[in-house]
C-alpha cells in the first residue's frame, strides 16, 4: 500500500508546479475526450482521480514502451461530469491569471486630442487609488470615470505633454505607496486642406482634387461624379468626372504621421453647372446656291446664351452671334453646320453638327439655234 502511494506521487504532475502547463494540456485532452465520448488511447500519462484514499487496485501507469492500454478496462476513471468539473476549474485559474494584466502596454503614451483612452494597474484588495494629471507643456485632460480605483477612463482635451501619476492607498492602515506615474503626450489632429476646381460644368472631365501628401489611409467620398483615376487609400489627389448638375461635393480624410485622424472629413461644395443642349434644324440636302438663294438652319434660342456657327461648302450670310443663320451653298459636296452655344455665365458650352449633303447644280448647254 506504501509503495503503490509513494509512485502515485511521483508520478503525478499535477502536484509539480513546474510542469503546470502539462498537466493543464492532460487535463483538457480529458475534457475534450469526455465530450466527445472518444475511446483512442491516450499516449503518455494516464491521469486518474481516485474516489477514496489509493489503495492496492488504484492504478498509475507510465508508459515508456511502445504498448496499447484498452482504456475500457480501466475501471477506476472517473465518470464524463468530473472530468468536465476539472477541466472547467483549470480553464477558469487560467483566465484569471491572464486577467491579472488590464491593458497590454506600459510606459509613455502617445494619444489623439479629443480622444478617451483607458488606463490602469493590477489591483491590490483593500487600496484605493489617487489618480492626477499634471500638464507640462499644455496636454491635460480629463478623468471622466473610476478615480478611486485602478482602472480609469480620459479624455484628452489639450495638446501637449502631461504627466499622469497615481498613488495608492490601503485603507486599513492609511499607508500610501510611491507615486507611479507616465508621460502622456497629446497629438493634434489633422488640419485638411482640398483644392481643386469649383464651379464645374456638367460632364466636364479632369477635374483633378489634392489634398496633403505623405499621409495613409486616405478615405475619399464623392457625390455626384465619378473618381476615374487616383482615390484611392494611398492617393493624395482624385479626379472626378462630374455628371450631376447642382451643388455637390468630393471629401477626403486621412491619418496623419502621429496617427491621429480628423474628427470629421473635409468636404468641399461644387458647383456642377448645367450645359446647353443646342439641336439644328434646317433643310439637308440641298442643292448648291444658284442665283443668291440661301437656306436657313437654327437652334432653340436660351436668353442669354450666344451663339457660333461655322458652315463647310457654303456662306453664312447673316444671323452669326444668334441662334439663326442664312447659308448659301457654294460648292457641291460633303458640307456640314455647326453651332456651339455657351453660357456666359459659368462658361459651359455644347456643340451641335448637322451633316449636309449640297447636289450640285446642273451646267445647261449653250442654246444652239439656225
Amino acid at each position: 500500500m506504501k509503495n503503490i502511494n509513494d509512485e502515485y506521487k511521483k508520478g503525478n504532475i499535477s502536484k509539480t508546479t513546474g510542469n503546470y502547463w502539462i498537466c493543464l494540456l492532460q487535463w483538457l485532452r480529458l475534457l475534450v475526450l469526455s465530450l466527445t465520448r472518444a475511446r483512442d488511447h491516450l499516449s503518455g500519462i494516464i491521469f486518474h482521480w481516485p474516489e477514496s484514499p489509493p489503495t492496492d487496485k488504484m492504478i498509475l501507469e507510465t508508459i515508456t514502451k511502445q504498448k496499447i492500454t484498452n482504456n475500457k478496462k480501466i475501471k477506476i476513471m472517473k465518470p464524463a461530469n468530473r472530468l468536465i468539473k476539472w477541466g472547467i476549474m483549470l480553464l477558469l485559474m487560467t483566465f484569471a491569471t491572464n486577467a491579472m494584466a488590464q491593458y497590454p502596454n506600459g510606459g509613455n503614451h502617445s494619444v489623439c486630442l479629443n480622444s478617451t483612452e483607458p488606463y490602469g494597474v493590477t489591483a491590490t484588495a483593500g487600496s484605493t487609488y489617487q489618480w492626477t494629471i499634471t500638464p507640462l507643456t499644455g496636454g491635460n485632460g480629463t478623468i471622466l470615470s473610476g478615480q478611486g480605483t485602478n482602472l480609469i477612463s480620459i479624455n484628452w482635451t489639450s495638446t501637449g505633454t502631461a504627466r499622469l501619476e497615481v498613488i495608492e492607498t490601503i485603507t486599513a492602515t492609511g499607508c500610501s505607496g510611491d507615486p507611479v506615474s507616465i508621460i502622456v503626450t497629446v497629438n493634434p489632429l489633422p488640419v485638411i486642406t482640398l483644392t481643386g476646381p469649383t464651379p464645374v460644368c456638367l460632364n466636364s472631365t479632369g477635374n483633378v482634387y489634392t489634398t496633403q501628401a505623405g499621409m495613409t489611409n486616405y478615405v475619399w467620398t464623392v457625390v455626384g461624379g465619378t473618381i476615374t483615376a487616383g482615390g484611392t487609400a494611398t492617393d493624395n489627389t482624385a479626379t472626378v468626372t462630374w455628371n450631376t448638375s447642382g451643388v455637390q461635393s468630393i471629401s477626403v480624410n486621412y491619418t496623419n504621421g502621429t496617427g491621429c485622424t480628423a474628427a470629421t472629413a473635409f468636404v468641399l461644395n461644387v458647383t456642377v453647372n448645367p450645359i446647353p443642349a443646342p439641336v439644328i434644324t434646317g433643310p439637308a440636302p440641298v442643292c448648291e446656291s444658284i442665283t443668291g438663294t440661301t437656306e436657313t438652319y437654327s437652334t432653340p434660342n436660351v436668353a442669354g446664351n450666344t451663339y457660333n456657327w461655322v458652315v463647310v461648302g457654303g456662306i453664312i450670310i447673316s444671323g452669326q452671334g444668334t441662334n439663326s443663320i442664312t447659308v448659301q451653298w457654294t460648292t457641291a459636296g460633303a458640307g456640314s453646320v455647326q453651332v456651339t452655344e455657351s453660357i456666359p455665365s459659368s462658361s459651359c458650352t455644347a456643340v451641335a453638327n448637322l451633316a449636309v449633303t449640297v447636289n450640285p447644280k446642273p451646267v445647261t448647254a449653250p442654246i444652239t439655234h439656225n
